[in-house]
């Protein structure tokens, strides 16, 4: 009878290496989370900014900001309905 060999080799067991991942994402989880808020607080004002850009364009031009918008829900209107029929 021959003898059967075990050719799947470990260099490392994998609980080692999965403990050594975890411990780099803890010990790296402080600086990201700081990361991310800075990340979101400018998105933010970023996006405040651009708020009150609008919200001034619509006071100054009325009638265009409405035929803007009017544009762009029909524009949205077709790509739906387009995406629609191509499922059928």
């Amino acid at each position: 009878m021959a003898k059967q060999t075990n050719t799947r080799t470990r260099t490392r067991p994998r609980t080692t290496t999965r403990s050594m991942a975890m411990s780099k994402v803890r010990e790296m989880s402080p600086q990201l989370e700081q990361k991310a808020r800075k990340a979101m607080h400018m998105t933010k004002r970023k996006f405040q900014t651009a708020e009150k850009r609008v919200e001034g364009y619509v006071k100054r031009h009325p009638a265009k900001a409405a035929l803007i918008a009017a544009a762009i829900g029909a524009a949205i209107t077709a790509g739906a309905a387009g995406a629609l029929k191509k499922k059928r």
